[in-house]
């Protein structure tokens, strides 16, 4: 059975009254262990991702689609964020909200899709892709954590579609639950299962009270723990400076000295720093002295990202970043919109394959919204989330030793080893 076309062209359903769905995403990140995705827990029973490996993720459309939105995403929210810290989670927005296309139709669903990179792809592509990746990220280094998890928890009282209900069941393995949303232990219910999923780094992804309007909220929890493969000395970790932009902080700075996988050009340096068994890992791309964070950023580009991880040798060097803690929360209604999907949140909505056929309830999206955490420390990594730069061939000649110092602003990348599906992605310009 193939879902219908991302393409727009379906008809919009009329009349009725409006209800609102609200979606949260919860992203968790961690650098001492790995990078787990949740869905509900880690089992089948809780809504955890299970199943077998699926070889063609890497090479199937995903993985790029992701990317492509991970740099869309980054671009809008840095604009935004006007010099902020910035932790968003790409692939939970994705899952969370390739969900909620399978209640839309027409051009709601050409416009989410269209914001999501996802045009072109049937509903059913998308619902395949989505379960082949999350089972694949789940099996993708045994010495680190990656848990996926999605939930729907659904108003008491109003009726929604078996079809909506059953493939959010079948290919993203969410728990569906009904609750009384005006109950006032419904926020604390909700924001227990993100707690859980995300072993208690997020605690609250709904506030008190809920608008009385909302039917439904869909969430998607990621948790990432990993340890580095080869752990920073804490007796070497010492204060030292970061430059910002108000001046200079003194912030924890750790080191290490070994071989890595490394590129550098006239733009920027960059490392890849694994977990585990060297399957996961961060990337850190420090923009060049003479050049900014901003800059780096607005050269980021599927086609520059590709061309950039064929690049990365192995090379003898020192490496010193900072020891940073990281908290962060965007409401990204107003960001989607401006990616293109204003209409979702809009009554002229249509979600007329959420509901029951004949409902008179006319759903639209209240808001989405993101909170992350990352902890990146001496062992590793705990989390839960128009114009190219052009830049020369690198720089450095095979066997020559680097050294390269984190202290200024820099873009960091949580991913697979070859850099195929960006789960977790900040712009730091604070530690």
């Amino acid at each position: 059975m193939s879902g219908p076309m991302l393409t727009g062209n379906e008809p919009a359903p009329g009349g009725g009254g409006r209800a609102l769905v609200a979606l949260s995403l919860a992203a968790l990140i961690a650098l001492s262990l790995l990078l787990p995705l949740a869905g509900c827990g880690g089992s089948r029973e809780n809504g955890g991702v299970s199943g077998t490996v699926q070889a063609e993720v890497v090479s199937g459309p995903l993985p790029e689609r992701i990317d492509r939105l991970a740099f869309k995403l980054l671009k809008q929210v840095t604009v935004e964020e006007a010099g902020g810290n910035v932790f968003l989670s790409p692939a939970s927005l994705e899952m969370a909200l390739a969900m909620t296309m399978n209640g839309a139709a027409g051009d709601t669903l050409a416009a989410m899709a269209g914001a999501l990179e996802l045009q072109g792809m049937t509903t059913t592509e998308v619902n395949r892709a989505n379960k082949a990746m999350a089972d694949w990220l789940a099996r993708l280094d045994p010495k680190v954590t990656l848990e996926i998890a999605n939930s729907l928890w659904a108003r008491e009282g109003v009726e929604f579609s078996p079809g909506f209900l059953a493939a959010n069941r079948e290919y993203y393995d969410a728990r569906v639950e009904t609750i009384d949303l005006d109950a006032p232990s419904a926020a604390n219910t909700i924001n227990g299962w993100v707690s859980e999923q995300t072993h208690g780094k997020i605690d609250e992804i709904v506030k008190p009270p809920i608008d009385p309007l909302t039917i439904l909220f869909l969430l998607n929890a990621i948790y990432f723990k990993g340890q580095w493969t080869t752990q920073f000395d804490k007796g070497l970790t010492t204060d030292g400076d970061f430059k910002t932009s108000g001046g200079t902080d003194k912030v924890p700075m750790m080191t290490q000295s070994g071989e890595f996988s490394y590129m550098e050009n006239e733009g920027f340096q960059a490392i890849f720093l694994p977990y585990g068994a060297g399957k996961t890992g961060m990337y850190i791309f420090l923009p060049a002295e003479s050049s900014s964070l901003p800059a780096f950023i607005e050269g980021l580009t599927p086609e520059n990202w590709t061309r950039w991880m064929s690049e990365f040798a192995e090379h003898e060097g020192d490496i010193t970043m900072p020891r940073f803690k990281l908290e962060y929360e965007k409401a990204l209604k107003d960001t989607l919109s401006a990616m293109g999907m204003g209409v979702a949140f809009t009554e002229q909505a249509d979600f007329s394959k959420m509901l029951v056929e004949g409902s008179t309830d006319e759903p639209f999206i209240q808001q989405v919204k993101q909170k992350t955490y990352a902890d990146v420390n001496e062992e590793g990594t705990e989390a839960a989330a128009v114009t190219s730069v052009e830049v020369g061939v690198t720089s450095i000649a095979p066997g020559e030793r680097f050294i390269m110092t984190v202290d200024r602003p820099f873009f960091f990348a949580i991913t697979d080893d070859a850099g195929k599906v960006i789960l977790f992605e900040g712009a730091l310009y604070k530690p």
